[in-house]
């Protein structure tokens, strides 16, 4: 919100400008000594709270259309607000490389990054628990520099999962993670937030978003 009203102070104060023009000036009475001034006072001002109005009408941004979208093997889904570009990596897990495919989304203007992925778990890994992964993927973080604030069990759709919270940078950075396992894969939502807007509705709204599907096949 703060980013917005700085972008687009020269509308709030044409606005305000005009509504207090308007104010004084349509109160100006007739047997003032300048009643006319005071009318054309009045009248500038409406019209100069009109474009400030309008402007801040056509700035506000628009309600996202979010859409559900589908990782490549079909087992878990996520719901963005604006489409995703597919991207494959690779990971080092354990000293085995493993591929990695992810639905990569920026959000314009709220320097959040959104990403839905979903890695093959190597047959040589098949008899680690859940909680050892997990494990792994907090050790993981924490060695770049993260700091757990928060972490919790949490339902994804079919599966249960697990929500992490992160921190960076004294609170600068941060990143919201929901994990789930399917057998043989591993599903993944992240959020990254790296501006002003940690607190920003959508940030909720895609992690709640996230969900096992009853079934995924590759």
């Amino acid at each position: 919100m703060l980013s917005f009203i700085v972008e687009h102070i020269d509308a709030i104060i044409s606005a305000a400008v005009g509504f207090f023009a308007s104010y004084y000036g349509f109160r100006t009475r007739p047997g003032t000594a300048h009643p006319r001034a005071g009318k054309a006072l009045g009248v500038c001002g409406v019209l100069l709270l009109c474009c400030g109005i309008l402007g801040l009408l056509f700035a506000w941004p628009a309600t996202p259309p979010w859409q559900r979208h589908v990782t490549r093997d079909g087992g878990a889904s996520a719901e963005f607000p604006t489409a995703p570009q597919a991207k494959q990596s690779v990971d080092t897990v354990n000293g085995f490389s493993v591929e990695r495919v992810s639905l990569l989304c920026s959000v314009p203007q709220k320097d959040i990054c959104l990403l839905l992925s979903f890695t093959p778990i190597p047959s040589e890994d098949s008899a680690i628990s859940d909680a050892e992964r997990i494990g792994l993927m907090k050790e993981h973080y924490q060695q770049q520099g993260l700091s757990v604030l928060r972490e919790s069990q949490v339902q994804c759709g079919a599966a249960s999962g697990h929500a992490l919270d992160f921190a960076h940078q004294g609170g600068a950075v941060r990143t919201w993670t929901r994990i789930a396992f399917a057998p043989g894969k591993m599903y993944r939502v992240v959020v990254t937030s790296t501006g002003s807007h940690h607190d920003d509705p959508l940030v909720a709204r895609y992690l709640e978003s996230f969900r096992i599907e009853r079934s995924g096949k590759e």
